[in-house]
């Protein structure tokens, strides 16, 4: 690795889609259906056009927003395409209200994200997006965050001097002519790439308007500039989202915007760059020993070797470097496959322990439903007990990890079919002030056996009602209207 004087020369969002849900059924029905039909009309306009290539018919003044081209082609899942020079938007066509699909994408350009910069880009958005869709609520679905460094090339060698914490990672390098122009870690969800960007510019000319900035913060023609740009898919996301103070009904994209240092300083984690000697390489390339690896990692950054990586941490001067970065867990959409195949397996237990009659697998469920009833449960409530209890260490860590945020009793909640409405909130009101009334000096684990030592009942209402609520990306809730439940006021 060459180094030569190196410093941030600019971070940015450079991508950023959302996704967005109608909540309003009047809406759907009497403004956003409608523009569909016209929207599949211009599509069918432009499919007729004998052109090759990207076939569309332009509209002067798409919403009132000025022109837009409508395409005679969508995506998977999404029917029609229509984008100007900042933003794509891309419209599903459902038929009935509520759909398990936003109704609404939106990918941001990065020259327009550069140029507006993202509050402002994002801002304009969502007055489009209002126009569309009515009441929405809104999602992050990626976002890209970029780091340009001036004064630093990497090479091939340095490949092994990196160390990854990430379990799903997939590492891979980019040549031309055997010079290293790039590489990845991670996939999918998450993804960190480094790469040679004044070597992307000069194949790509339209991407050279990041030079301006550069040159204000002490580029110059002729100095190398390598971006180190992380990849975040909402699977990944979620993870960041705190349950206790997120409101389901907030704005995700605006939450993330005042997390990127935090976001930023992930990724620096997960992957880490040590300026190792060119011997200490050479030993842990020829070492099958990972705790030898570790060792000779460990010594270098001792000595100082991580003073680079550690330069390139911080996100718009804000340095988090002495604080954790917290994770949530929430809970997956519900895996029916998996879900299968366990009980088959419980079948196929039972008759190899029990025999081959019928009758057993019965007598099974009863005794066990007479087993758990002298424990004050039954199957249903066992298995409720048995989700809390994954998720309740992590919810109570999650409580007393807020640093400058506020719990809020202003949850909104979805429709809980199997339970009084008024049960959900006072067993939520009663959580929170046992958690509240903890002791902040004791251990953590004393706060979750407080925690744990609540009435079953409510203990029950709260995690069923957190099993609904984590179903984001799957379930649209409408049933405040039917409740007539005025959702500022719910509390």
């Amino acid at each position: 690795m060459h180094i030569e004087d190196n410093k941030i020369v600019g971070q940015f969002i450079d991508t950023l889609k959302t996704s967005h849900f109608c909540l309003n059924p009047k809406h759907f029905h009497k403004y956003y259906q409608p523009l569909c039909e016209e929207l599949k009309e211009k599509k069918e306009n432009a499919q007729k056009n004998a052109t090759y290539g990207n076939r569309y018919i332009v509209d002067t003044n798409f919403l009132g927003f000025g022109k837009f081209k409508i395409f005679a082609q969508g995506t998977q899942n999404y029917a029609y395409r229509v984008e100007n020079e900042d933003i794509t938007l891309l419209f599903s066509n459902p038929k009935e209200f509520p759909s398990k699909n936003p109704q609404l994408k939106v990918e941001f350009r990065s020259s327009y994200l550069f140029r507006e910069g993202h509050k402002r880009a994002y801002e304009f958005v969502l007055k489009v997006v209002k126009k569309i869709v009515g009441k929405s609520r809104n999602l992050c679905s990626e976002i890209h965050l970029a780091t340009d460094v001036c004064g630093v090339k990497y090479n091939s060698l340095d490949i092994s001097r990196f160390q990854t914490l990430y379990s799903k990672t997939n590492f891979r390098e980019y040549y031309k002519v055997h010079k290293l122009t790039g590489m990845h870690f991670g996939r999918g969800d998450f993804l960190l790439r480094i790469y040679d960007k004044v070597g992307e510019i000069s194949k790509n000319k339209n991407k050279s308007f990041f030079k301006s900035f550069w040159i204000l913060n002490g580029y110059k023609e002729g100095d190398s500039v390598w971006r180190h740009e992380v990849q975040y898919r909402r699977a990944e996301l979620k993870s960041f989202i705190n349950p206790v103070s997120f409101n389901r009904m907030q704005d995700e994209t605006l939450y993330f915007f005042e997390r990127l240092p935090m976001l930023w300083k992930n990724a620096t984690e997960k992957v880490k760059f040590t300026e190792l000697s060119d011997s200490e390489v050479v030993r842990v390339v020829n070492s099958d020993n990972a705790s030898s690896i570790r060792s000779i990692f460990h010594r270098a950054r001792k000595k100082g070797a991580d003073s680079f990586w550690n330069s390139i941490t911080t996100w718009n001067n804000i340095d988090l470097r002495d604080s954790s970065v917290v994770r949530f867990k929430h809970f997956s959409t519900p895996n029916l496959e998996y879900a299968k195949r366990s009980i088959k397996s419980f079948v196929g237990q039972v008759y190899k322990v029990c025999g081959g009659d019928s009758r057993y697998l019965l007598d099974t469920f009863l005794e066990l439903d007479r087993d758990l009833e002298k424990e004050g449960l039954n199957i249903h409530t066992y298995g409720l007990n048995r989700v809390f209890q994954d998720f309740s260490k992590a919810y109570v860590s999650s409580v007393y990890n807020l640093k400058n945020e506020q719990i809020s009793d202003n949850l909104v909640v979805p429709s809980l079919p199997t339970h009084d409405f008024n049960i959900f909130k006072d067993s939520y009101r009663e959580l929170l002030t046992h958690i509240k009334d903890i002791d902040e000096k004791k251990s953590l684990e004393d706060k979750y056996n407080t925690v744990k030592g609540l009435n079953m009942v409510d203990m029950i209402e709260y995690t069923e009602s957190q099993y609904q609520l984590q179903h984001d990306s799957d379930i649209i809730v409408n049933d405040f209207d039917d409740r007539n439940i005025d959702i500022p006021d719910i509390f």
